[in-house]
């Protein structure tokens, strides 16, 4: 790739004849081969991990700059190599197929959440969950209240006791 004085861009065909009698460049950029495969995997900042980049860093940052707002048009691609319109055709069925399969899973992914919740509540909703909770830490506090009614209750019960125990004094 080449930038023109005027600031285009021209995509020097790979050939190591001409390679041999370019002049040299101010900026050397290179993608091992390995970064494009790991790019299917981890995206662009894979592969900007294993990016070389030799020659003038102030060049180089600028082009790092327009790399990242930089798109892949495959129709762009596709259209060079059969046509437009058949191009136009492939990408609008391969988007088509892309937006079935996205509604297909989202869709597999709720019936499979609502089964586990609903029909075999293997999971539990984090609503039915938060309002457990609430129920047992009202359970727990009616519970702490209901010993110290018993046990105000048995503390009567034994004042009593203990006036029925006690001999009845009769006066004359």
């Amino acid at each position: 790739m080449t930038v023109q004085e005027e600031g285009g861009i021209i995509v020097d065909e790979i050939n190591p004849q001409i390679a041999l009698t370019a002049p040299p460049c101010d900026v050397s950029i290179t993608v091992p081969s390995a970064a494009l495969f790991a790019a299917l995997f981890g995206g662009r900042a894979t592969v900007m991990k294993q990016v070389i980049i030799k020659g003038d860093a102030e060049f180089a940052a600028l082009l790092a700059e327009l790399a990242q707002h930089l798109r892949w048009e495959p129709e762009e691609t596709l259209a060079q190599l059969i046509g437009d319109a058949p191009a136009y055709r492939l990408m609008r069925t391969t988007r088509m197929f892309h937006q079935q399969l996205r509604n297909s899973g989202r869709n597999l992914f709720e019936t499979a959440t609502e089964y586990l919740l609903d029909e075999d509540p293997t999971l539990v909703r984090t609503t039915l969950l938060s309002n457990l909770a609430m129920d047992m830490v009202n359970l727990n506090d009616a519970v702490a209240h209901l010993e110290k009614r018993v046990i105000q209750i048995e503390q009567k019960m034994k004042v009593r006791r203990l006036i029925d125990r006690s001999p009845h004094m009769v006066s004359s």
